[in-house]
């Protein structure tokens, strides 16, 4: 978790809990997410944030490469876009692991949303945790998190 707030037992735990991410690999200590990913078999890889509430997309190797499922081709670590300051996916990254191709069907799927904000120190915080990890410690109470038992875990470990 980003400024270390969380121990590895926790962070692991936490990734857990989120439906996109299939597995965890340990590279030196280092915790990092294996996501779900799906090709358009055009330019891009694409992956489901539920921390910022976005389809974080990736190169593939262009038109030209071939659709290939798993963590080969042009799958594989990648630094992470969420625009989320507490989002775990910020400090390893993620591997993405295609497990099918992007269409209207998977895009629907998923909600956009629109950014939240901290009140206290204006930055961007996770949808799914549901509080900012800045020195207000804010808890956001008047929204239901769409992982109540992820941001209840993340929000008894801030206070």
């Amino acid at each position: 978790m980003p400024k270390g707030n969380l121990t590895l037992h926790e962070l692991t735990g936490m990734l857990s809990l989120d439906a996109e991410v299939i597995d965890l690999e340990n590279h030196d200590g280092k915790i990092i997410p294996v996501v779900k990913a799906y090709d358009d078999e055009k330019v891009h890889l694409h992956f489901w944030c539920i921390h910022c509430r976005k389809w974080h997309v990736h190169g593939r190797g262009g038109p030209d490469a071939p659709y290939e499922e798993g963590r080969g081709g042009y799958a594989g670590h990648r630094t992470a876009h969420c625009t989320a300051d507490n989002s775990p996916f910020r400090v390893n990254g993620v591997i993405l692991h295609v497990v099918g191709k992007f269409d209207d069907s998977i895009r629907e799927k998923h909600r956009k949303g629109t950014p939240l904000h901290c009140p206290k120190c204006r930055r961007e915080y996770s949808a799914a945790l549901n509080a900012c990890n800045c020195k207000a410690k804010f808890i956001n109470k008047r929204r239901a998190s769409s992982h109540p038992k992820m941001a209840k875990n993340y929000q008894e470990r801030i206070r």
